[in-house]
């Protein structure tokens, strides 16, 4: 067997076809996002129109729902609230909470978030969950709003 040793101009090459290869690679890709099909569903929250945004927005078959807000005396009544108006979206999109992939979840208390991991998990069947993100924040859009949850879902044949 016979060691061939590379040189800087071997490496170069080397290198070059590696960029390159990389490259076409994200074309492909791009060209893949060029024809994308985005669907902009309308679901009608009050909101949509005041403040400029989409509540459900699909590409290609993966659905991406704005948060839902919910407020409160407590984090046992917004918590299972949330999760009651998720449903009803995803009842109308025909999706399931089996076909959320992500979820993010922003709170004012974690723990009071965390007290009701009962309620999400029902949600949920208690079994595929989705990636998930918890994060406490100081506010949400309107004061009185303790929690907002926000999913990604995606269609399955």
């Amino acid at each position: 067997m016979r060691l061939v040793k590379l040189n800087r101009s071997h490496l170069k090459f080397s290198f070059g076809i590696l960029a390159a290869a990389t490259l076409l690679s994200g074309l492909s890709s791009c060209q893949q996002v060029q024809n994308a099909q985005i669907i902009r569903h309308e679901m009608n929250p009050p909101w949509e129109g005041v403040i400029g945004y989409s509540q459900v927005a699909e590409v290609n078959g993966t659905v991406y729902l704005s948060g839902v807000a919910c407020s409160g005396e407590s984090y046992a009544k917004a918590i299972p609230d949330c999760y009651r108006q998720l449903k009803v979206q995803l009842d109308k999109l025909n999706l399931t909470p089996a076909n959320i992939v992500k979820e993010t979840v922003f709170t004012k208390d974690i723990e009071g978030l965390k007290e009701q991991i009962p309620a999400r998990k029902d949600f949920y069947g208690n079994a595929n969950y989705p990636a998930a993100t918890w994060i406490q924040i100081s506010r949400l859009y309107l004061p009185e709003h303790l929690v907002e949850v926000d999913v990604i879902a995606v269609r399955t044949k």
